[in-house]
């Protein structure tokens, strides 16, 4: 958490979002090698939404709650990439011990309570955990990520409802990248500003820029200011793009390559890049330190994932049940 977008935050927004892009890059190379199965969710060309966040909020309080496009979060909010990549691969040292894969993945210790498979599933569960905080006084914020195309499940505006009405210390941030899988914004409903489904319910809400990490920062220290003081939740349609299909098996007929190569000529990460230099923060040859830590880093995890074991049979009913499973006896 920094008062200001200064050289130090825009260091560690360099170097954070390089390791977040090139994390996935791998991942999409390991699920190519079918070392990952299932779905793989990526989120490269978002990663400033994420940057400004870390910048925002207090980690070592302040929750975090999301759905299937999750890999980065936690790592983001303080865990290990390598048990990220673990759970990826699902091996048993996996931040959810091989079980939950790509789109559950979940650190009490940190404060990241998922990674949900169900659209929209998560955001009941982000005003639980804020009802809870401000029922323990704990002094705590959640903030609830969703995509464009959960925000037209019905039980949003159930949460939004109640939020509001008990003035939960909870922010709503609807990170839109343009697509609901392959259904563009513009066919999900008749307007496309989703930001102002918050005007409903007289929360305050707004659109903001999310290929910046300062003015998603901006945006955030507002809403997280208004929810430490009591005043209740705030929405923000936080407006970034995806480079990658919905999951591995999009073959992205419902846009042009032109489209997203305009989207690029903004990316995040070239965008910060490009200020370091101006402002002459770091010398050349920092940055290529910067670059080949991450590139270790990767490899670390990578090492760390394959070297590891995979569950054990008996470890199926685990953590599922409180006590012994004794539905089946033989």
């Amino acid at each position: 958490m920094v008062k200001m977008f200064n050289k130090d935050a825009y260091v560690k927004s360099y170097r954070d979002m390089l390791l977040w892009r090139k994390f996935e890059e791998k991942c999409a190379a390991l699920y190519i090698q079918q070392k990952i199965r299932g779905f793989l969710h990526l989120y490269n060309g978002q990663e400033a939404v994420l940057s400004g966040l870390i910048n925002s909020i207090d980690i070592s309080k302040d929750k975090v709650i999301t759905a299937y496009r999750c890999h980065v979060l936690p790592i983001a909010m303080g865990l290990h990439p390598k048990y990220v990549m673990a759970e990826l691969l699902g091996k048993k040292t996996g931040s959810s011990k091989g079980k939950g894969g790509s789109m559950h993945m979940f650190s009490k210790e940190h404060n990241c309570f998922g990674g949900h498979g169900i659209v929209g599933g998560q955001i009941p569960l982000g005003a639980g955990i804020a009802f809870a905080d401000k029922y323990n006084n704990n002094d705590a914020v959640t903030v609830c990520f969703m995509g464009d195309g959960a925000v037209r499940q019905g039980v949003l505006h159930e949460t939004f409802n109640m939020a509001m009405n008990w003035k939960l210390p909870v922010i709503f941030v609807c990170e839109n990248n343009g697509y609901a899988m392959g259904t563009s914004v513009e066919r999900t409903a008749n307007h496309s500003e989703i930001w102002k489904l918050g005007l409903a319910y007289e929360m305050p809400c707004g659109p903001v820029d999310g290929m910046k990490p300062e003015t998603v920062k901006e945006a955030l220290d507002i809403a997280v200011d208004r929810a430490r003081s009591g005043d209740g939740p705030t929405f923000l349609e936080i407006k970034t793009y995806r480079y990658k299909g919905h999951s591995m098996s999009d073959a992205q007929h419902y846009r042009t390559k032109d489209e997203v190569e305009d989207y690029k000529k903004i990316d995040p990460i070239d965008y910060v890049l490009s200020l370091i230099k101006k402002k002459k923060y770091l010398k050349e040859d920092e940055i290529l330190n910067i670059q080949n830590d991450v590139k270790n880093m990767v490899k670390e995890c990578v090492d760390f994932a394959e070297s590891s074991p995979f569950p054990e049979s008996h470890d199926l009913y685990k953590d599922i049940y409180d006590g012994p499973y004794n539905f089946i006896t033989d």
